[in-house]
C-alpha cells in the first residue's frame, strides 16, 4: 500500500514542480522527497498518537492544509527541499504548502473510493498488519507491556499505576 501511495504522491509532485518553476534536472529528487516526507509524517503521526489528526484527514473533517498533520509534514518537506535539495526557502515553501495539501486530498480521496478502512491505512503507516498491531508492537517496545504477554492492555496499565498509590 505504501509503494502504491509513493507513486501517486510523486506523479503529484512532479507535476507540480514544474507549474512552481522548479528545474527539471530537480524534479525527480524533489519527487521522492515529498512523497517519502508525507509518508514519513503519516508514520510519525500514528506513532505519536495522533490519531485524530489521521482520522480527520482520511475522513474529510475541515481543510486539509489547516490539519496539524499536513502543516508538519509542509514544514518539513521545506527543509528538506531547501536544505538538502539547495532550492529556495520561497520556492521551496510555496510548492510545499500547495503539493502536500493537494496530495493527500487525492489520496484522501482514492482511500474513500477503495475498500481500505482507516484501520488498514493505520496498520501500513505504523508497519503492522491491518489492525495496526505495528502501534500496539511500538508501545510495548516503549516498555508498556508490563506483564510481557505482547499485548498493551488495561492489566498493563493497571500494573504501572500500582506504585504510585
Amino acid at each position: 500500500m505504501l509503494e502504491q501511495i509513493q507513486q501517486l504522491i510523486e506523479q503529484v509532485s512532479s507535476k507540480e514542480a514544474a507549474a512552481q518553476g522548479i528545474s527539471s534536472e530537480l524534479t525527480t529528487s524533489v519527487a521522492q522527497a515529498t512523497g517519502t516526507s508525507i509518508i514519513s509524517g503519516l508514520k510519525e503521526t500514528v506513532m505519536s498518537g495522533n490519531f485524530s489528526q489521521l482520522t480527520d484527514l482520511f475522513q474529510g473533517s475541515g481543510d486539509v492544509a489547516s490539519n496539524g498533520a499536513v502543516s508538519s509534514i509542509v514544514t518539513n518537506l521545506v527543509g528538506t527541499l531547501s536544505g538538502k535539495l539547495g532550492i529556495d526557502q520561497r520556492v521551496a515553501s510555496n510548492f510545499a504548502g500547495s503539493i502536500v495539501p493537494q496530495a493527500l486530498s487525492i489520496l484522501v480521496s482514492k482511500f474513500k473510493d477503495s475498500n481500505f478502512s482507516i484501520t488498514d491505512l493505520m496498520g501500513a503507516f505504523s508497519g503492522g498488519a491491518g489492525s495496526g498491531g505495528g502501534i500496539m508492537d511500538a508501545l510495548g517496545g516503549l516498555g508498556l507491556d508490563q506483564n510481557k504477554d505482547g499485548k498493551v492492555g488495561l492489566d498493563d496499565a493497571m500494573s504501572a499505576l500500582k506504585g504510585l498509590f
